[in-house]
């Protein structure tokens, strides 16, 4: 099996070299693998990343680097390394290596096994998965996030932000990613999925092994990424989030109906003008004598229809979307597999 492994990277000076060196080491002692090629994306760095990649180029000749003149973000390079990489299977990991190098072998048995297998996510949050060393604090945000985001998709996946992940080449050729930050990698999952791709989720171990790590974290940076993770999900699949608020409005508004109904009962007193002008008194003797639960019911029920409409329009709308974006990224690999032919 042939493989490419792509490295984004930003400042990682200090680290970048012997990260290189573990990762080749491992690829020439596992058996899996014929040939190997690794193209290190460097995103604009500001210190000496690329001087320390060009020196293991000129000793490691599977080492490959590519440098952009200003910081472009993780998206950008990773589809940078997506469009250079040469081999059928490729692999993304991390400059720090959280994400261990053991991990290559555990993303190519699963092609190995399963010739159907077009991206394999490694997650640390599914069963059997770890977490080490990560703030309790981050790894909260992380898992939450996760959690929320995975229910823009209609795949079972633990984890969808996490960069290590392994793809088979033809299965991303032909189609476009526009997303330049740490976005894509929902944006890539999504646009598999309506392009048919099978996506199978292995568990991971997420280990900071540099405890300085934690003293570079930039809370700031962390709420804005999570922030736009959620408009992605949002927008990928707005029906999951109000769902929620049609449930909610309606249940409070037949709760309310079914109490408001009960007192009607009470006070309902028949009067000779006949129903109509019996169930009026009763309505105005319940008002007077329990305002809140009419107000209520009335305001519940009405945002509850309307959200309910406005859940089924957008619901037709955005299976119409994504019926548009499956049927033009078909279009897309077959023109791509045409042009390679």
């Amino acid at each position: 099996m042939n493989l490419s492994i792509i490295v984004p990277c930003y400042n990682e000076e200090k680290i970048i070299g012997a990260t290189l060196a573990r990762i080749v080491e491992y690829l020439k002692n596992l058996d899996l693998i014929s040939e190997f090629e690794i193209w290190v994306v460097d995103d604009g760095s500001k210190d000496g990343t690329a001087r320390a990649v060009k020196e293991v180029t000129k000793t490691t000749p599977q080492v490959h680097l590519h440098s952009f003149d200003y910081n472009q973000g993780r998206g950008a390079a990773v589809i940078q390394g997506l469009g250079l990489a040469q081999h059928e299977y490729v692999l993304v990991l991390d400059a720090d290596l959280s994400y261990d190098t053991f991990h290559i072998k555990d993303v190519m048995m699963v092609f190995k096994n399963d010739p159907a297998a077009d991206c394999v996510v490694v997650s640390p949050y599914a069963p059997r998965g770890q977490v080490k060393n990560v703030p309790a604090l981050r790894l909260l945000i992380s898992r939450m996030a996760n959690k929320i985001l995975s229910r823009s998709f209609s795949l079972k996946l633990s984890t969808v932000t996490a960069v290590v992940r392994g793809y088979r080449r033809s299965a991303y050729q032909g189609i476009q990613f526009i997303e330049r930050g740490k976005e894509l990698h929902l944006e890539i999952l999504r646009n598999l999925d309506l392009a048919g791709a099978k996506i199978v989720e292995i568990p991971g171990v997420l280990e900071w092994k540099d405890k300085a790590r934690t003293g570079r974290l930039k809370w700031g940076q962390i709420f804005e990424t999570t922030r736009k993770h959620l408009v992605y999900g949002l927008l990928a699949r707005p029906t999951r989030f109000l769902k929620f608020l049609t449930v909610f409005t309606l249940g409070i508004g037949l709760y309310e109906t079914i109490l408001l109904f009960l007192a009607m009962l009470k006070y309902f007193v028949w009067v000779p003008e006949g129903f109509a002008k019996s169930t009026w008194l009763a309505l105005s003797a319940t008002l007077n004598a329990s305002p809140h639960t009419v107000v209520l019911a009335a305001v519940g029920l009405i945002l509850g229809f309307q959200s309910l409409a406005f859940l089924v329009t957008l619901k037709v709308l955005n299976l119409q979307q994504r019926e548009l974006l499956a049927h033009t990224f078909r279009i897309q690999k077959k023109l791509w597999t045409e042009k390679e032919q």
